[in-house]
């Protein structure tokens, strides 16, 4: 199992009982399997490689709460081992709650500090204790407000410093994308307040505690490509909070460029050393350094590297090219957060299927370039989500049961996309054994219930 695992001195029987566990759900036998780790669990309390391969048993076999039971048992006992966050991540990633559960959340919590695993597909359930919350619901129903005014109105009635400075919160905003017109709403009208609020203008003071608030909302911002509305009064304050920081001896007001960070990206700016140099005095600023301002740097400098075949002289080709390369075009995160997310509305594989397509059109031999750099690592199995079958965890909700269709047709596209591949090909048994594991989690659930035979 993990590496540094902690094994109990209690006993000497914990690896013996782990490889008998592992060999019966070889087998098929996994209530076997289950019985002999359960047993181990209770002579090696402290053992994690136990109640990690109890969790991973569980999951497979479709148990989902017992296995997000013992997986917190495992990232107890190893707090360090990502590799048990990145399991409850995949336990988590269909569940929506409607009972507030501190346990669970906090669980959800320790995955989104996990900076080295995946968190898009923590989405549903992160978005669901955000609604049911009792110090964050209030503000959520606030995103529902007909229009600004009546928001600011219901906003200033709360006592928001707490809920909005929450880092369950706070690290959502900087982890995910959240694909939600409330809470896109929501976010729109809070931008606008902070840009109005105490601060902003010189003679008011500003709340220090807002700063994490600003920098994780001046991340999101950016990598949603800043598509929140903007109305003329706001743009007027934010030309103007501009022009502050860049000549008007602003650029070492923390407040002033976190605020214009939720407005625009920071590189723009023609004095940006000096705020670059305001941001690195603060603790907590690194990742927003980094997305404003060191990536952009980096791009640039990868750019100036490729050369131009020949050099466009066409306006309009001109503009087109300098859409597309802006710094970068979509602003996804990475691509591997695009490929991770899971839609229960859509039973197609977005990734996959674009991937399908592309082998339709293209010749082979260029085909072949063009998923090499799509998923440049699929020999490893990454990213781990298209090689692992999603769990379905209750076949009745009409939602949750498009994941059986998912599961097929990422096993057709797989066995498709595995016939470009050359027999030496390192991506090929990968590819194949991904299609059949798809394949046989999917097809005996074909019919059974209507909410997921229909389709």
């Amino acid at each position: 199992m993990a590496k540094g695992s902690t094994v109990s001195q209690n006993s000497a029987t914990a690896p013996d009982d782990l490889a008998k566990g592992l060999a019966l759900y070889a087998e098929g036998r996994a209530a076997e399997a289950v019985q002999v780790l359960s047993a181990a669990t209770l002579e090696n309390p402290e053992n994690d490689a136990l109640y990690a391969a109890l969790a991973r048993i569980l999951l497979e076999t479709g148990n989902t709460v017992k296995s997000i039971e013992y997986n917190a048992l495992a990232m107890q006992a190893n707090p360090a081992e990502p590799a048990y966050k990145q399991m409850m991540v995949s336990a988590l990633r269909s569940l929506r709650f409607k009972i507030f559960n501190p346990q669970i959340q906090g669980l959800i919590l320790e995955c989104l500090r996990a900076r080295e695993i995946d968190h898009q597909e923590l989405l549903l359930a992160w978005q669901s204790f955000l609604k049911i919350d009792p110090r964050f619901r209030t503000f959520y129903k606030a995103g529902k407000s007909k229009d600004y005014a009546i928001f600011k109105k219901k906003f200033m009635k709360l006592s928001y410093q707490d809920a909005l400075m929450l880092p369950f919160f706070l690290l959502g905003l900087r982890s995910l994308l959240i694909p939600d017109i409330v809470f896109e709403k929501f976010l729109t009208y809070l931008r606008r307040f902070l840009l109005e609020m105490p601060g902003t203008n010189d003679d008011l003071v500003f709340h220090e505690d807002h700063q994490g608030l600003l920098a994780a909302l001046a991340i999101y911002c950016f990598h949603t490509e800043y598509v929140f509305d903007v109305t003329p009064e706001e743009q007027a304050r934010v030309d103007a909070l501009t022009q502050a920081v860049e000549s008007g001896g602003k650029a070492d007001e923390l407040h002033m460029v976190l605020t214009l960070a939720c407005y625009r990206p920071l590189y723009y700016l023609r004095n940006i050393d000096a705020v670059e140099k305001t941001l690195a005095a603060e603790n907590d600023m690194q990742e927003l350094i980094k997305v404003h301002l060191h990536d952009y740097r980096e791009e640039q400098a990868i750019r100036k590297s490729i050369p131009a075949l020949t050099e466009i002289e066409n306006v309009v080709s001109a503009e087109v090219r300098a859409q597309y390369e802006g710094f970068p075009y979509p602003r996804w995160k990475t691509l591997k957060d695009l490929i991770t997310q899971q839609d229960l509305e859509n039973f197609l594989s977005p990734a996959l299927m674009e991937a399908e397509c592309m082998r339709r059109v293209l010749p082979p031999a260029v085909f072949g370039s063009w998923l090499t750099t799509f998923l440049p690592d699929l020999d490893a199995m990454q990213p781990a989500t298209l090689f692992t079958p999603a769990t379905v965890s209750d076949r009745t909700d009409g939602k949750i049961a498009h994941l059986d269709g998912l599961n097929l047709s990422r096993a057709w596209c797989w066995r498709h996309l595995a016939s470009t591949m050359a027999d030496d090909d390192p991506r090929l048994r990968p590819a194949t054994e991904a299609a059949v594991r798809h394949l046989d989690v999917s097809l005996p659930h074909i019919a059974g219930d209507y909410m997921g035979e229909h389709w």
